[in-house]
């Protein structure tokens, strides 16, 4: 009897997560259709070049606001999105998670990761 309450319990609360979560996705899904479909009919341009001319200098646009140390952090900001920089964080975060034996879970991520890069290089 006891075990059949706790069950009941743990659906009660398992219910409305599972609603939640699948209402979170249905909405992160629509908001990345809908920005995929503003660039691709080329409506984001504009957006993009007001905020590139908000970064350079009113008088002159060759000139980037914040001289030297503003154009070497873009350039350290664009290299986290490189591929060794990846595999860097992914080996140091399956690493991490061998440790505290969660061996899954560090197969999972270093799968989905290599899985995605072959999937964008195709």
């Amino acid at each position: 009897m006891q075990k059949s309450l706790r069950v009941l319990r743990s659906r009660h609360l398992l219910e409305p997560a599972a609603l939640l979560l699948v209402l979170l996705m249905s909405l992160a899904a629509g908001v990345f259709v809908w920005t995929a479909d503003e660039m691709r009919e080329g409506e984001t341009l504009l957006r993009d070049r007001q905020w590139l001319l908000a970064l350079r200098a009113p008088n002159d646009v060759a000139t980037l606001l914040g001289g030297a140390s503003a154009l070497q952090l873009a350039r350290e900001v664009t290299a986290l999105g490189s591929p060794w920089f990846l595999v860097l964080l992914v080996g140091g975060v399956g690493g991490v998670l061998i440790a505290m034996h969660q061996r899954r879970l560090a197969l999972f991520i270093v799968v989905a990761t290599s899985g995605g890069a072959l999937l964008k290089r195709a």
